[in-house]
């Protein structure tokens, strides 16, 4: 990275300073600053040892039309849940009691503002304070089933600067309950606790890799030059918080961005702004969308088809219009994450849109990580501890080759892979070598994934690019590693195994309106479905097919369940001869479920033959 830094700060003075003085004069000033660059970036490192962040967390604001109780107390306490749970390595929470103590000794009332929350985390000694927003929440009722939605929103003020310095937000439904008439809270909180495990997830990942720091190179009258440009995310409109030693020295908004470089205004500098000084991102939150979610909990008159057919039929037509624009390149696909089965056995199946790789004509290799559910994804693989549970499943590279400053070749990076428990042993991993002018290639061993367990996967890619040739030397090809991009989540499993009614068994037609079913249990898997047919195929048709309602149920691997038995009635099977019946099952939290919304074993089943009672009494 520190090579790549200096290249990068050779050609922006170049660039920008060579036509005012000759090549050594230049070449002079690139090395001096690439030079308090390499400084700089050594205090860096030291600095991005693991530190545990100490925040507090405040009820969040509601502007949701749902009177549920104290939802925004609720939401804050789920993030603080998750970010206990998932995140207890990097963040500690200071408890509710300690903070309404000290707001009370300091005679602050709610709410607090800016100023006041800086006050008090200065006082409890705290690097941050989150804040959020439950922006929506909706209740859906269809076809039977009520399914809770929420939107939530939050951030963390960073106390040091006194500016927001992270922030994430998350959409997340309950699971389905049919015929329910419980309290809808039960499934708002179980929403919440989704969603709020989504921005754990986030909040790790900037604490895993730390808050991103560039430097000022000079300052030009109202304007400053800064070493980062559009390869470091860098975004023209950005607002930019500026430091020294630590300490707030003013604010920047980003005027001009190029790839190695950016220009940039100042907005206020009370203390003055000069070369060397470093600046951080300031976090801007998303807008907040007024759009629901779902139906608004208060039952609204439905709309008479004279006033939906017009809206209908112009959905319609923009959709029509969408599919006539649209081409196999037209936008991103979204990714496919999900279990189902292959001869009986666990496989998980993985899709991405390499697109969403930076520059992806330039692609270099393509790497696929298999990571727990409570474990955050190393910024990169080198980052990864050799003793841990992050295993890489799959790689490829491409066939670039460099010439004379320009790349050619190549293919079209894959996009799709399985997760099995038939891996390979070992699986090649690719890495920008030390002076990332090549790429280093070594055997790592991989583990199968331990059905039942849930796993996070990721997508890596390495970018190959070619920044311009030094006046007195010759171009070179550099590989960096793109960020992780999250594929999702997933909980391979077995398919269950039926057990009763066992197979072959014969009822008369008196007794289909009553029928039993029970099977072997899973693990991983708290949600399961029967399905009945007169076809072995079990097609959708609900006249040959019948599927249960989902039984959310949690049972030990190979423990009979459901207890007492699900009972069905099959009556409207009752001209069969045969029938078919299997089971399925899913982990309801994974990303995605498979194709027919279960995990079945294809093509295995048991059967039912039926034949006709005694004949009715005279």
């Amino acid at each position: 990275m520190l090579l790549k830094n200096y290249k990068k700060t050779n050609i922006a003075i170049v660039e920008k300073e060579g036509r005012k003085m000759g090549h050594r004069q230049s070449w002079l000033l690139a090395f001096l600053v690439g030079f308090a660059l390499l400084v700089g970036a050594s205090s860096l490192q030291a600095q991005g040892k693991k530190r545990i962040l100490e925040v507090a967390i405040l009820d969040f604001n509601n502007l949701s039309k749902y009177e549920g109780k104290m939802v925004g107390r609720r939401a804050a306490d789920a993030v603080a849940m998750s970010l206990t749970t998932l995140a207890g390595d990097y963040f500690t929470i200071l408890s509710r009691a300690d903070l309404e103590k000290e707001v009370e000794a300091e005679g602050l009332s709610y709410p607090l503002d800016k100023v006041d929350m800086v006050r008090l985390g200065r006082t409890l000694g705290l690097d941050g304070i989150i804040t959020g927003t439950v922006i929506q929440v909706g209740i859906s009722r269809s076809n039977g089933a009520t399914q809770a939605a929420v939107e939530v929103a939050c951030q963390m003020l960073d106390i040091s600067t006194e500016e927001p310095i992270t922030g994430a937000v998350a959409t997340a439904k309950s699971s389905p309950k049919y015929d329910y008439t419980g309290d809808l809270d039960i499934l708002v909180d179980e929403a919440l606790n989704k969603a709020a495990y989504q921005i754990a997830q986030q909040f790790v990942s900037f604490a895993v890799k730390g808050v991103p720091e560039f430097t000022i190179l000079t300052t030009m009258g109202s304007e400053v030059l800064l070493n980062a440009g559009s390869r470091q995310g860098i975004k023209e409109g950005m607002e930019m918080v500026v430091l020294r030693g630590g300490e707030k020295v003013g604010r920047i908004k980003v005027k001009e961005v190029t790839l190695t470089d950016a220009t940039a205004t100042i907005l206020e500098a009370p203390r003055g702004i000069q070369g060397g000084d470093k600046v951080r991102i300031v976090y801007e939150a998303p807008p907040i969308g007024k759009a629901p979610l779902e139906q608004e909990i208060k039952e609204k008159a439905k709309t008479s088809l004279q006033k939906t057919l017009p809206a209908l039929l112009l959905a319609f037509g923009i959709y029509k219009l969408m599919q006539k624009g649209s081409s196999a390149t037209a936008g991103p696909r979204p990714s496919t994450c999900y279990a189902d089965e292959s001869n009986g056995m666990p496989i998980v199946h993985l899709a991405w849109d390499y697109r969403k790789i930076p520059n992806p004509t330039n692609i270099a290799a393509v790497m696929v990580y298999r990571v727990p559910i409570n474990h955050p994804m190393p910024s990169s693989p080198t980052a990864i501890p050799s003793d841990s549970d992050v295993y890489l499943i799959y790689s490829w590279r491409n066939n670039l080759y460099f010439d004379n400053g320009i790349l050619y070749g190549g293919s079209t990076p894959p996009s799709t892979c399985v997760d099995s428990l038939q891996l390979p042993v070992t699986i090649t991993r690719y890495t920008p070598s030390d002076d990332l002018t090549s790429l280093d290639t070594n055997d790592v061993t991989t583990t199968p994934f331990v059905p039942g367990n849930s796993y996070n996967y990721y997508v890596i890619g390495i970018n190959a690019y070619c920044p311009p040739a030094p006046p007195d030397g010759e171009a070179r090809v550099v590989y960096h590693f793109m960020d992780p991009i999250f594929i999702g989540s997933c909980t391979p499993i077995y398919p269950p195994t039926p057990v009763s009614p066992a197979n072959g068994t014969t009822l008369l037609v008196n007794q289909l309106n009553s029928v039993s079913f029970q099977w072997l249990a899973v693990d991983g898997a708290n949600e399961y479905v029967v399905e009945v047919s007169t076809d072995p195929s079990f097609p959708s048709d609900t006249s040959k097919t019948l599927r249960s309602k989902p039984l959310y149920l949690i049972g030990n691997a190979g423990e009979l369940m459901p207890e007492t038995g699900l009972t069905l009635d099959l009556s409207r099977f009752k001209n069969a001869k045969v029938l078919y019946w299997r089971v399925g099952a899913i982990h309801r939290e994974d990303t995605q479920k498979p194709p027919g919304g279960y995990v079945f074993r294809k093509g295995y089943w048991f059967t039912i033959n039926i034949e006709p009672g005694p004949p009715s009494p005279p």
